[in-house]
């Protein structure tokens, strides 16, 4: 295995995974799936949600890309010419998840809930997904209700 590919499972390894499976739950974010010629939306599997990762990142690094937002995920990499794999900066709507080659350690961000849902409603609203900031609007409406 070479040093790309256990760089990336150290990261995927790091990763609260039951906890972005909850946050699909949660939100009701459900995938698609082919199934006896039938199409089956139900909350993806743990790992299936790994794959998806995994493939996002070696996706950025045969095209060679620095940013790539894609589905829930928005991904910063930071390639660094001392370092082969740099800077990873793995956002999942409502986590953030950095890793960094010479620190070999994943920081989660601790923000309260509602201020992660404040951070991801900017970044929504920046890349002009509106359908996703609309289902952020609804939860923070939610949390402010529960108060």
């Amino acid at each position: 295995m070479d040093s790309f590919s256990k760089t990336i499972n150290q990261v995927i390894k790091s990763i609260d995974w039951v906890r972005i499976k909850s946050i699909h739950k949660k939100l009701n974010i459900l995938w698609e799936f082919e199934d006896d010629k039938q199409t089956v939306s139900r909350v993806p599997t743990v790992s299936e949600l790994k794959d998806e990762f995994r493939f996002l990142v070696q996706h950025m690094n045969e095209n060679d890309l620095d940013y790539v937002s894609y589905e829930n995920w928005v991904v910063f990499w930071e390639k660094e010419d001392d370092q082969p794999f740099g800077s990873l900066r793995a956002v999942f709507r409502l986590l953030d998840y950095s890793f960094t080659e010479s620190e070999e350690t994943i920081i989660e961000s601790d923000e309260s809930p509602s201020e992660d849902l404040d951070a991801e409603l900017k970044i929504a609203l920046d890349n002009e997904d509106y359908e996703y900031a609309a289902v952020i609007r609804d939860e923070l409406k939610k949390k402010q209700k529960r108060k």
